[in-house]
């Protein structure tokens, strides 16, 4: 059951928890229709532009992990976490090579 209170500036305000769960199943609902999408084909056009997204989201989620890292977590959750921020970094700089390879195949292929 979600938790709703009345907020001044937006009139309701969900409860944080709920907020980031919900969140998180966005994000996956997201990559997964990425993930149907791409399976289709005849999207090479478009190939630079979603890495460039995905890219972006890459780095968003460090943010987001490293903010998790904060708080009363314990020290192992914080350790975890830290690991996953940078593996995130990582997919990011991953991404933007690949996003930058294919931008480059697709000026050539012209």
């Amino acid at each position: 059951m979600r938790t709703w209170w009345p907020d001044t500036a937006a009139g309701f305000a969900r409860d944080p928890e709920n907020e980031l769960y919900d969140a998180a199943c966005e994000l996956l609902a997201a990559a997964q229709r990425l993930a149907q999408g791409s399976r289709r084909g005849g999207h090479d056009a478009a190939v630079p532009a979603t890495l460039g997204a995905v890219e972006a989201a890459l780095g968003t989620l460090t943010l987001a992990c490293a903010s998790l890292e904060g708080g009363v977590a314990a020290r192992e959750r914080r350790a975890a976490l830290h690991e996953l921020t940078a593996a995130l970094r990582d997919a990011e700089r991953a991404c933007n090579a690949a996003r930058e390879t294919a931008a480059a195949s697709s000026v050539a292929e012209r």
